[in-house]
């Protein structure tokens, strides 16, 4: 993975990669968001708030691509990916 900045390795062959966010995963997000919303009210509002439409993902993706390359970042919004061996 190209935009991996972490991998864990399970012992059964899994892995796990950290990724920084990209615009093109505003759709997945958007659609996390949306399946999982009475989960994220409680602990995540404002990113549940910011994703709930498509259109308004691709702004919270491009903000937050944005806030990572920004000198004196505060916060990261990164991914989690799990690629099985075959």
């Amino acid at each position: 993975m190209e935009n991996s900045l972490f991998k864990i390795v399970s012992n059964q062959g899994g892995s796990i990669h950290l990724c920084r966010i990209q615009p093109s995963d505003a759709w997945s997000i958007c659609d996390f968001v949306v399946s999982n919303e009475q989960r994220l009210i409680s602990f995540f509002p404002e990113t549940r708030a910011q994703n709930l439409t498509p259109e308004l993902s691709k702004i919270f993706t491009e903000l937050k691509c944005k806030e990572f390359n920004a000198p004196g970042k505060e916060a990261m919004v990164m991914e989690l990916y799990e690629k099985y061996k075959n």
